[in-house]
């Protein structure tokens, strides 16, 4: 079994309205789980650079916890989830990136 002994903050939004043809950002929704933070393995890192994508870490969450949500947030940093990989019956992998 895998050990979740840190804490993340998944970010979701609820739909936006739409005002005069500009539609405005949803409430922003977060739920805290636990997870397995990890540094990107080199070869997943300069995979993700071939690609264009800069990958900073790796995190495992219950799959049940995740639900598609964009953003991610721990350390007092916000990244954006670039791949997921259901890794399990039972856990989600998200490469994230840091939002700069």
């Amino acid at each position: 079994m895998l050990s979740m002994n840190d804490v993340v903050v998944l970010v979701s939004y609820e739909p936006g309205t739409k005002v005069n043809g500009i539609t405005a950002k949803g409430k922003r929704i977060e739920k805290e789980v636990f997870a397995n933070i990890a540094s990107t393995k080199r070869t997943e890192f300069y995979q993700a650079l071939k690609n264009g994508i800069k990958s900073d870490y790796t995190i495992t969450v219950n799959k049940s916890d995740y639900n598609g949500q964009k953003k991610v947030v721990f350390d007092d940093r916000e990244f954006t989830v670039v791949r997921e990989w259901i890794k399990s019956e039972y856990y989600t992998e998200l490469t994230l990136s840091e939002v700069i």
